[in-house]
């Protein structure tokens, strides 16, 4: 006999009922740890090595009018993921670890200078840092009322 069921938009929904109803007390554990073990099994990936990257870019292409026209393709979630961008062969300028974990640093052109932040990845970071093939996001950052482009790092290559 159902108890409640409910749902939210198209991705979760859920359902009660008494399991007492269904099976006799003495197999109703072992039922619920297989349902629950198989649940587990189907729904949950282990983080894999492998980044789907939706576009191989210039530096050159980096600039204000893309995170614009980013924002045109949200929002963001689990049915439309963010895109994630690849330059190949960037140096960097100079770096600074922040707050323990993550890495700061400048890769710049004749033309520009373009912050990025890799958070959490500090002790992957060989310093000196040669150079890189970089996967991230575009984010804005805003302090003290200027706005910039910031490079969200996904991952790294050391080339």
């Amino acid at each position: 006999k159902i108890k409640d069921f409910g749902y939210h938009y198209a991705t979760a929904s859920g359902i009660s009922w008494g399991i007492d109803d269904l099976v006799e007390p003495k197999e109703k554990e072992s039922l619920v740890k297989e349902a629950f073990g198989k649940a587990v099994a189907k729904n949950l990936q282990p983080r894999g090595k492998t980044l789907s990257i939706d576009a191989l870019i210039g530096f050159s292409e980096i600039e204000d009018r893309l995170l614009k026209e980013m924002g045109l393709l949200g929002p963001f979630g689990q049915g439309n993921p963010e895109p994630l961008f690849c330059l190949n062969g960037i140096k960097i300028d100079s770096h600074q670890i922040v707050g323990k974990k993550h890495v700061k640093f400048y890769v710049s052109s004749e033309q520009k200078s373009i912050e990025a932040i890799a958070f959490g990845m500090a002790e992957r970071f060989p310093i000196p840092i040669p150079p890189l093939n970089l996967v991230f996001r575009f984010r804005k950052n805003t302090f003290k009322g200027q706005t910039h482009l910031v490079l969200e790092v996904a991952d790294f290559q050391i080339i």
